[in-house]
C-alpha cells in the first residue's frame, strides 16, 4: 500500500514539476516576444517624397558583380572568368573598351571577345557587360561590371537585346537579409544643414542611373545630418557597389556626407542605432554580422570619423539596450 502511495506521490510530483517548467517556458517565450515587440520601426521618409522618378528595372534571378582580370563570377552552375581588358583607343571618338571572357557550364567552355556595353545569351543565361572601367582615376578603376540573369526570369525584350542598355534594362535581384553594412556617401564636399537632403538624394539617383547604370540609389536607407532616415532602394532587392564585395544579403545603411572629413552628429548615431536595431529584430541578424564597408572591401568607407563607433561597440551596445538583450 505504501509503495503504491509512494509511486503515486512521485508521479504527481513529476507532473507538477513538468507543469511548472512548461509554464516558465511559456512565460520566457512571452517575455521575448514582448521585448521584441517593444521596439518599433523608426520613422522613415518614403522614397516617393524625394524621388525625381520611380525606381526602374525588373525583378529577376541574377547576379551583378565587379571583377578584375583573372577573377571569376559564379552564378548557379555558370562560371564567368575575365581574361583580359583592352582600353579603347583614346584618339578614336566613340571607341569602346574590349573584354575577353571565358564561360564554363558543366563540360562546355567558350571564350568570347566583346565590346563594353554588349549583351548576349549563352546556355540559358543573359549576360550584359555593363562597364569596363579602365581610366586610372575613375571610380572602380580596374574593374569590369557584369550582370548575369537566367533568360527565363527576364522580360522577352531584354533577353533578345544585344546591348546592355540603360538603368531601365537592369535586374532587381531579390535576396534574404542576413547582415547589416554601414556606408557613407563620401561626397566630394562636406554637407551642412543648409543643404537640401531631397536634392542630394535625387542627385545620387540620377548619377547612379547615368554613370553607374543602377536602377535606383544603391543603398536601402540613407540618414541625413539631423538624423532623418530616408527610404532608398527597396530592401527586398540587393544593393549595388563600386567595389568587389557581393552585397547579397546585406542591409545597406548609408550616412549622407563624407565622414573622412566631417564628424557624425549625435542624431545620426542614434538614427543608425535605431535602424540597425530594427533590422536585427526584423531579419534576425546576429550581432556579429554588423559590418562597415571597410570590413568587406579595400575602402575607407564609412569614413575615419564613423568607423570608431563600429569598432568600440557603440552600435552593439545601443542595439542591446533597445532590444533588451543582455
Amino acid at each position: 500500500m505504501k509503495t503504491r502511495q509512494s509511486h503515486r506521490f512521485i508521479g504527481i510530483t513529476i507532473l507538477a514539476v513538468c507543469f511548472i517548467m512548461f509554464s516558465m517556458t511559456g512565460f520566457c517565450q512571452q517575455e521575448n516576444v514582448t521585448a521584441k515587440g517593444r521596439f518599433a520601426k523608426p520613422a522613415i521618409v518614403p522614397h516617393s517624397e524625394w524621388e525625381a522618378k520611380p525606381p526602374g528595372g525588373f525583378p529577376a534571378d541574377g547576379r551583378r558583380a565587379n571583377i578584375a582580370p583573372s577573377e571569376k563570377i559564379e552564378f548557379k552552375d555558370l562560371t564567368l572568368e575575365l581574361i583580359k581588358v583592352t582600353p579603347a583607343d583614346a584618339e578614336t571618338t566613340g571607341a569602346l573598351d574590349e573584354v575577353v571572357i571565358r564561360l564554363t557550364r558543366s563540360s562546355k567552355t567558350e571564350e568570347k571577345t566583346l565590346k563594353e556595353g554588349s549583351a548576349f545569351n549563352w546556355e540559358g543565361f543573359h549576360i550584359a557587360i555593363l562597364a569596363a572601367r579602365t581610366t586610372r582615376r575613375e571610380l572602380g578603376s580596374g574593374l569590369t561590371e557584369f550582370e548575369i540573369c537566367t533568360v527565363d526570369s527576364i522580360p522577352r525584350e531584354i533577353a533578345e537585346s544585344k546591348i546592355a542598355g540603360d538603368a531601365t534594362y537592369r535586374a532587381r535581384i531579390p535576396h534574404t537579409i542576413t547582415m547589416i553594412t554601414l556606408h557613407h556617401m563620401g561626397s566630394p564636399r562636406i554637407m551642412t544643414l543648409e543643404d537640401d537632403p531631397a536634392e542630394k538624394l535625387r542627385g545620387l539617383q540620377e548619377w547612379g542611373a547615368n554613370d553607374r547604370n543602377w536602377w535606383d540609389v544603391c543603398y536601402h536607407f540613407l540618414i541625413w545630418l539631423d538624423g532623418t532616415i530616408y527610404e532608398g532602394r527597396d530592401y527586398h532587392y540587393i544593393g549595388d557597389t563600386n567595389t568587389k564585395y557581393n552585397p547579397r544579403g546585406h542591409f545597406l545603411i548609408s550616412v549622407m556626407g563624407n565622414y573622412n572629413r566631417q564628424e557624425p552628429s549625435e542624431a545620426q548615431i542614434n538614427a543608425i542605432t535605431d535602424l540597425m536595431a530594427w533590422a536585427v529584430r526584423e531579419f534576425n541578424v546576429p550581432l556579429d554580422k554588423i559590418y562597415g564597408h571597410c570590413d568587406l572591401s579595400e575602402t575607407s568607407c564609412p569614413g575615419r570619423y564613423l568607423r570608431p563607433y563600429l569598432e568600440d561597440g557603440t552600435f552593439i551596445k545601443g542595439i542591446k539596450e533597445r532590444l533588451n538583450i543582455k
